[in-house]
């Protein structure tokens, strides 16, 4: 990130947390929700929804631009499923916004050269093979290491997020090894109820909580020596509660925020469908954002926001350790 957008990231943060502004400094799209994966804790494929078209989403882009916003997430479903991701890429460094992709890795080969554009992409790992295939189809685990590869020739940062299920508990060390062999981050987050994952499946995927804290407290004695692991010390002591919520100061709907799919503005993923909803078309993106209330949800086990809020929060440890990544 340049010096003059640090400068303005620093300023915009002041602004809301002083003088109650919102400013939406990172904003998270669902693209879509149409994926090629039926991974087991995942159903966004079954929630259809109409999307907007590559002019409508330049347009929602022109305005966040002129609101302020400096990261840009874009997300799924399979974002790569979209024939103009490309453009839309490309139309966010128009504006020198950060861009991060999330992605199961599949396309990332066939679309590289549209996608070089990115800054960080972001893969879903779930740990050996023969796990990683189990928890979303054959051969999906090769595609992760092909995309990896792919991303790093192409001077693309890439970053592992790893979801914690009674499966990979296990091999959390194989994980680490993978990340330390490709020389790229890992962050790790508990298996939890968010929108795209199957409310159905949550409880059969979830690990006995003594091993899990077990595994927590593993990855907080070997941060400060393993570069690798993205989590701040801060923010896996957090997620060393799950399940139990457990108070945390969210921004979510004041710096951050979410579009789905078809234009819809939440606060945040979690608060999708359980709050009131405005149209980034019907109302402009200035006009949704303004009106949306603030998230109001128990907890957060999303690990990406989770660290962005420590990060607003001025938590030195979490801004050090975040330097690199964002």
């Amino acid at each position: 990130m340049k010096l003059k957008n640090k400068i303005s990231a620093v300023v915009s943060i002041i602004k809301v947390k002083f003088f109650k502004r919102k400013i939406p400094l990172a904003v998270s799209w669902s693209l879509t929700n149409r994926c090629n994966y039926r991974c087991k804790y995942c159903n966004v494929w079954e929630i259809k929804s109409k999307e907007l078209t590559t002019k409508q989403i330049f347009s929602v882009i022109d305005e966040l631009a002129k609101m302020g916003t400096q990261r840009m997430s874009l997300i799924g479903g399979e974002p790569l499923l979209r024939k103009d991701i490309g453009k839309i890429i490309n139309y966010c460094k128009k504006y020198d916004f950060h861009v991060t992709l999330s992605s199961n890795g599949t396309l990332i080969s066939k679309r590289i050269k549209e996608i070089k554009g990115t800054d960080l992409l972001k893969i879903s790992f779930d740990g050996p093979e023969k796990i990683h295939d189990f928890m979303r189809q054959e051969g999906s685990y090769l595609d992760v290491l092909r995309a990896i590869k792919v991303a790093k020739n192409n001077s693309i940062k890439v970053m592992l997020i790893t979801t914690l299920t009674k499966y990979n508990l296990n091999y959390v060390d194989f994980i680490l090894e993978t990340a330390k062999k490709f020389d790229v981050g890992v962050i790790f987050q508990p298996v939890n109820n968010i929108l795209s994952y199957s409310e159905k499946n949550i409880i059969s995927l979830s690990p006995k909580i003594a091993k899990y804290k077990s595994v927590i407290n593993k990855l907080i004695s070997l941060k400060k020596s393993n570069k690798h692991i993205v989590n701040s010390i801060k923010g896996l002591k957090y997620i060393l509660n799950w399940p139990n919520p457990t108070q945390l100061q969210c921004y979510a709907g004041k710096i951050l925020c979410r579009i789905a799919p078809n234009g819809n503005l939440y606060p945040c993923t979690i608060m999708e469908n359980k709050t009131k909803t405005l149209n980034c078309l019907n109302l402009g993106f200035k006009g949704a954002f303004n009106n949306i209330p603030e998230a109001s949800c128990e907890t957060c086990w999303c690990s990406n926001t989770l660290e962005l809020n420590c990060l607003l929060a001025f938590d030195p440890e979490t801004i050090l350790n975040l330097k690199k990544w964002l």
